[in-house]
């Protein structure tokens, strides 16, 4: 209403005052300027505006003279606009950019991890001369760029500082008036998105034509409707004083109505459980405030919900809260002897016990018992349920039924296996639970056989983790053995092996053990490390036992 007021106003004024001079009344609102002319409403970019230009009749024939850089990615891209078309213009690429990363290598160093590849050093070196050959074509633009009246620069924060830091010819100030930023999204830098972007800046879109029909009767009822606005908010805010405590009453009765909605939806969820007293008094202190500040407070909530907690409430008020959590706790709990014990214990009330196992429903998507116990995987007490007669075809606020909900194939079974035993019980056709299919012998002998091979395989299985178990177990022994000697010693062991080997005769020690690491036990490869007749397995156990045992110079 506003804002079609403000066109309204526009194009009355327009309209009326014609010896006047062409400005126009524009409507300013985010990136763009509204303004009504020859009966239709236009939309311009803000930022093509120059410092204190007046929205007139001539901003149609002026023509958009800027100048426009976009950097991104390592692609760089200039040119100069003048009387409507491109002047210059330059581009530029460099790979800058870490692959699978999607940033460059100078804010990755920024953060404090340098890297120190052949690709860090050649982005960063391309960066730099990226730089250079921007700012360079700044020196070589600088006659240019002083005399355009509009500058438009895109690019990351992180290389701002490539267009303003000081060149031996040129520097653009941060506080140029001329620069602007653009006020939509750019593709990568290239002439065509340069091009692109000019075109776009350089737009009149005309959006709608303001009412003209009774346009006077429109004018006086829009300019009422603004006054009586005016008024009514006035006096508003005298009844609270300032606007900044009728801001702080609407926040505070706001955290009202959303404590009060999730005290009410929690006080629903639970009413199938014991309530504490503390979550009633919390209820009625918050119902009581919102009574004080607002009399009607509308709560939405679903015409679903409603019926599943009249539901609810009509089956619990049945039982104690004691009882529904004892049984509730059994049927989570998958306790078919707690269940048993507690309908035992309540003889005379058993009746009242069945209808509420039967017919409870749990919020909030208005769940039975067999829905719960479907899901959780419990078999035992699931099968006890359909005893006792829970409907395996009644379905929840989604329309599915227990089988559909079920965890694992085992509680499905369960399901085919009960209607098989009692095939006249349910609906079984609306509960969606199928025959269970019954094998013919030979299906049964290749069920039988494929059993038998994978018992086989198994028992393979484990054979081979044994016999490894027990060779590492081996190894292990031998390398705490070896580790125990001391450097002589394994030298002696390994020169000892060298000569059996020589000889090709059996040697007495246990094998292998003379070609193992002196530091780490492990068994050497043919390609190892030595020094002083010391064998090591990696450069690592060589450099530790270097450190832990230093040469010493003989006086």
């Amino acid at each position: 209403m506003l804002i079609l007021q403000e066109f309204v106003i526009a194009d009355q004024l327009s309209l009326l005052d014609t010896e006047s001079d062409d400005e126009i009344k524009p409507y300013t609102g985010g990136a763009h300027a509204y303004f009504v002319s020859d009966e239709m409403v236009y939309s311009i970019y803000r930022c093509i505006l120059l410092k204190n230009e007046v929205i007139s009749r001539n901003l149609f024939n002026r023509p958009l003279d800027c100048v426009i850089l976009l950097l991104s990615a390592g692609h760089f891209c200039g040119g100069i606009f003048e009387n409507n078309k491109l002047l210059v213009h330059k581009s530029f690429h460099r790979y800058v950019i870490r692959a699978k990363q999607g940033t460059s290598q100078s804010v990755s160093d920024a953060r404090g991890s340098a890297a120190k590849s052949a690709g860090a050093s050649v982005r960063r070196y391309n960066e730099k001369a990226l730089k250079e050959e921007i700012q360079c074509l700044l020196a070589n633009w600088s006659k240019l760029l002083e005399q355009s009246p509009l500058i438009f620069v895109r690019c990351p924060m992180s290389l701002r500082h490539v267009f303003f830091e000081e060149t031996k010819n040129f520097k653009l100030q941060k506080d140029d008036e001329r620069l602007r930023t653009i006020p939509f999204e750019t593709r990568r830098p290239t002439v065509d998105e340069l091009q692109r972007t000019w075109s776009r800046l350089s737009m009149f879109p005309g959006l709608f034509s303001p009412p003209r029909l009774f346009s006077p009767l429109f004018f006086f009822f829009s300019a009422l409707a603004v006054q009586i606005f005016e008024i009514l908010f006035k006096e508003i805010i005298r009844s609270h004083g300032s606007v900044v405590n009728f801001n702080e009453e609407q926040e505070r009765l706001k955290k009202l109505r959303k404590k009060q909605k999730r005290l009410f939806r929690r006080k629903v969820s639970g009413v199938n459980y014991p309530s504490s007293e503390s979550l009633e008094s919390d209820s009625d202190n918050a119902t009581a405030e919102m009574n004080q500040q607002q009399p009607e407070v509308v709560m939405n909530i679903s015409n679903q919900r409603k019926q599943n907690s009249e539901q609810c409430e009509a089956v619990v008020n049945v039982l104690s809260d004691v009882n529904v959590q004892a049984l509730y706790a059994s049927i989570r709990l998958n306790s078919v002897s707690k269940l048993h014990q507690l309908l035992e214990s309540n003889e005379e009330s058993k009746e009242e016990f069945l209808k509420y196992i039967r017919e409870v429903r749990f919020p909030p998507t208005s769940s039975t018992f067999l829905h719960v116990v479907a899901r959780r995987g419990a078999v035992e007490i699931m099968e006890e349920l359909l005893l006792l007669g829970c409907d395996p075809a009644v379905k929840d606020s989604d329309g599915k039924v227990p089988y559909q909900v079920a965890q694992n194939r085992a509680v499905r079974q369960a399901f085919s296996k009960f209607r098989s035993r009692h095939p006249d019980a349910f609906n079984w056709n609306v509960s969606q639970i199928p025959e269970l299919a019954v094998l013919s012998e030979e299906q049964l002998a290749k069920e039988a056989e494929k059993k038998r091979i994978q018992r086989e395989k198994k028992k393979q299985r484990d054979k081979v983790k044994r016999i490894v178990k027990h060779q590492e177990k081996i190894e292990q022994e031998q390398r705490q053995k070896y580790l125990a000697l001391s450097d002589r010693e394994k030298r002696a062991l390994a020169a000892e092996r060298r000569l059996a080997a020589s000889l090709q005769e059996g040697c007495q020690i246990v094998e292998n053990d003379g070609s193992r690491c002196f530091k780490c036990g492990v068994v050497l490869i043919p390609k190892h490390f030595e020094y002083c007749d010391n064998r090591f397995c990696s450069l690592a156990c060589l450099q530790q036992h270097r450190r832990e045992h230093p040469p010493q110079l003989i006086s």
